[in-house]
């Protein structure tokens, strides 16, 4: 799970034990607070995304689609 909402907390336990499916925490470096407590009590586990795989995972600046059109990035992204 990408979040950082505690009230995520539920879901995630209801998961683990109801349907017996480890359900992960993942949060991105770009955040500052530390993962909520309730997330990380029901995790069954947690791992900070690097800045180097979220890099690794972006389109280009440029694309070109099926119909050969052009789709930039915005500038600041």
């Amino acid at each position: 799970m990408l979040s950082n909402d505690s009230d995520l907390a539920a879901p995630m336990r209801t998961i683990n034990d109801q349907r017996k499916r480890p359900v992960g925490l993942m949060t991105p470096p770009t955040w500052k607070d530390a993962p909520a407590v309730e997330l990380k009590a029901v995790a069954a586990f947690h791992h900070r995304i690097s800045m180097l795989a979220i890099r690794e995972c972006q389109f280009p600046d440029q694309i070109t689609d099926a119909k050969g059109r052009t789709i930039r990035r915005p500038d600041g992204w």
